[in-house]
């Protein structure tokens, strides 16, 4: 703080920058949030116009660079700029040897080869193209667990929390389980859940391409087909929603960094109808232990009837605490069966 109100108050300038490298390094949470106001503060006060029109405007300009999602989530995304490193393509240079005609002709051995070597390259998130309402959704959307995502090439995400709690421990317990390596990519991925449907927002800023490349390496997107809320032969939520995004990921030219994963009706009922509905009604009954006629009522239904009845019955659940129970059971659990759509997201993530 000290440090940066002295520079801040350094000799008058029309422009000083200020470079600040990660001053997340040794502060506490919530005393990096109280530095990056400060530092706004004084940017903004800077630009307040002089009374005298004879001395240097005194503008100040802060940079700073940081790997915290504390920080870029206090951030509007137009300040934001992601650095990546790229690996360029190696050049080959071949000088012209000249030789006389009694010499034998052999490769030149001075030949130059510059090798490929990496380069930092940004993608400055106002270049993005994004619409007024869609810019204002991200920024209400990076709040300090979403903003991770602009720190991992891999990103998985999901509806809500309680897949974000699942997904890595059907991963590391049974999808992974013999894949040491597989899980230690999946383990480097960003996992957000977005608290409902509305992906497109985090797919445009992900996937659209700047300055030769995008923040995501690979985008995988795991919804619910929500088939109860719609008629016999219509299309489902969920498969407009992997419409939409994928024509969006072919716009941008990045359909092979996109996955989008669907199931048929929803989390809860998916577990079930995998062969699963023993250790579902343990953990319904531990948060509801008088509504067992309720659960075994619900399960005695097939199809789709089942499938509605299941997700009725989670209306009045806390899904974030059914959730870690049921982690714990997974965790404990050989016999647990991962749904299908639940395996290909996974390992759509470690590809």
């Amino acid at each position: 703080m000290v440090l940066a109100w002295v520079a801040a108050y350094i000799s008058p300038a029309e422009l000083t920058l200020f470079l600040v490298e990660e001053p997340e390094a040794h502060l506490h949470p919530q005393l990096q949030a109280a530095v990056l106001n400060f530092l706004d503060e004084r940017a903004r006060t800077s630009f307040t116009p002089k009374n005298d029109s004879t001395v240097p405007a005194g503008h100040l300009q802060v940079i700073v660079a940081t790997h915290s999602p504390n920080l870029s989530a206090w951030v509007p995304s137009k300040n934001l700029v992601f650095v990546r490193s790229v690996l360029t393509k190696p050049k080959i240079a071949a000088t012209a040897h000249q030789v006389l005609d009694t010499e034998p002709t052999i490769p030149h051995p001075s030949t130059e080869q510059r090798l490929a070597r990496p380069e930092s390259r940004t993608i400055p998130l106002a270049k993005l193209a994004l619409a007024d309402p869609d810019r204002r959704k991200i920024d209400r959307y990076l709040d300090v667990t979403k903003s991770a995502l602009l720190f991992g090439g891999r990103v998985l995400l999901v509806e809500g929390i309680a897949e974000a709690l699942l997904v890595p421990v059907l991963a590391k317990y049974h999808v992974l389980r013999d894949k040491p390596s597989d899980l230690r990519v999946f383990r480097s991925a960003v996992f957000v859940p977005i608290d409902g449907v509305d992906f497109l927002p985090y797919a445009k800023v992900l996937l659209t391409s700047h300055n030769g490349m995008r923040i995501a390496d690979r985008l995988v997107i795991m919804t619910d087909g929500d088939k109860h809320s719609v008629k016999e032969g219509q299309d489902l939520p969920g498969v407009k929603r992997k419409t939409a995004l994928e024509s969006l990921a072919s716009m941008h030219h990045a359909a092979s960094a996109l996955d989008v994963i669907v199931n048929t009706y929803s989390l809860e009922a998916e577990l079930v109808s995998s062969g699963n509905d023993a250790v579902m009604k343990e953990v319904y009954l531990a948060l509801h232990p008088q509504s067992q006629d309720k659960w075994d009522t619900a399960i005695s239904n097939s199809s789709d009837n089942q499938a509605l009845s299941i997700q009725t019955l989670f209306h009045s659940t806390p899904k974030g605490d059914f959730a870690h129970l049921l982690a714990e059971r997974i965790a404990t659990s050989a016999s647990f069966v991962v749904p299908d759509y639940i395996q290909l997201a996974i390992k759509a993530l470690v590809k």
